[in-house]
């Protein structure tokens, strides 16, 4: 399998040595350093070379090959996904989760006759609109995009996304959530406890009047535009998981909280540069697609050189998300 950052070149195959028998030692050749991978054969004690590395940041893909095929090895280029994606994968990612908040006028507290005590009415996201850019990236939430996930998640309702102020659960009931023109609407009735009498008494005066989810993407889309200094990413949220409802202090989106937008846009700044772009294209000087467009590149390699770049982009600032 292609290894992240470097490459590879396999002398021989993994299943023929003993499990645990590996060791990694330094060699040079022609002044570039390279590893090679050593082991024990199953049916013998003496360690023998069952592999090359190559660091991509010294080595290139053809000088790596060159070497491979003078000792009659396999060669596998470095692949594309960074070595930060591999170790968040070992640490199951998918356990986080990301939050993102709305300012709307609708978040208010209600005298419930029925229910005999105050409710909490608000919406948590909004449909169709494109949040500010989130360091590299904008996003969208399209409509429906939590349909799924509210007819089967246990959703809570919490304060400020504090997992020990609960302030309702759509288990019990005590939160119902419903998707409308709008956006993802939430209805709850808080506890009588301290974080549910705080949570009324700071909507109803308006110190708190914004909202925010924590989820995690199922499913979405990306897209790109070449605008004045690079390139803006654009997400599209197709699906989510929802992990709970809060009304915040402090909003997270559109503008999102300063080590979110450090930490993506580490990321984003290691993107690479247009692929196939105006480089050798006369007559193209300068030129960026309408707002709101991408571009459209005018051969295949251009096109395939596009979606690497996206699939890159994409990538990273997932694991930019996912390390926060």
């Amino acid at each position: 399998m292609p290894y992240p950052n470097e490459h590879s070149c396999r002398l021989r195959d993994p299943d023929q040595f003993k499990a645990d028998s590996f060791r990694r030692v330094a060699r040079k050749h022609e002044g570039k350093a390279y590893s090679v991978i050593m082991g024990r054969l199953k049916d013998e004690d003496a360690m023998t070379e069952q592999a090359y590395r190559y660091d991509r940041d010294i080595w290139t893909a053809s000088e790596a090959r060159g070497h491979c095929e003078d000792h009659d090895g396999s060669f596998e280029p470095a692949s594309e996904v960074d070595v930060l994606s591999i170790q968040l994968e070992n640490r199951e990612v998918r356990t986080l989760h990301d939050w993102r908040s709305v300012h709307m006028p609708e978040l208010r507290v209600i005298e419930d006759a029925d229910a005999g005590q105050s409710v909490i009415e608000g919406y948590a996201a909004v449909f169709g609109q494109w949040s500010e850019n989130l360091g590299g990236f904008v996003e969208l939430i399209r409509p429906g995009a939590f349909t799924k996930t509210i007819q089967e998640a246990d959703v809570r309702a919490l304060w400020n996304h504090n997992a020990e102020q609960v302030l309702g659960r759509t288990k019990n009931r005590t939160l119902e959530l419903s998707e409308d023109a709008l956006g993802l609407r939430y209805r709850l009735r808080p506890p009588d406890t301290q974080a549910g009498r705080d949570a009324v008494a700071s909507i109803r005066r308006g110190d708190v009047d914004q909202s925010s989810f924590g989820f995690e993407t199922i499913r979405d889309e990306w897209s790109d535009e070449e605008v004045v200094g690079g390139w803006l990413y654009r997400r599209e949220l197709i699906e989510v998981k929802l992990y709970d409802v809060s009304p915040v202090t402090f909003p997270a989106y559109p503008q999102t909280s300063v080590a979110v937008r450090a930490k993506i846009r580490s990321h984003a700044e290691r993107l690479p540069a247009q692929a196939g772009g105006n480089e050798g294209n006369e007559g193209n000087e300068g030129r960026t697609s309408a707002p709101g467009q991408a571009p459209h590149p005018e051969n295949e390699a251009d096109q395939a050189a596009a979606r690497a770049r996206l699939e890159l982009a994409r990538r990273r600032i997932e694991i930019a998300e996912k390390e926060l």
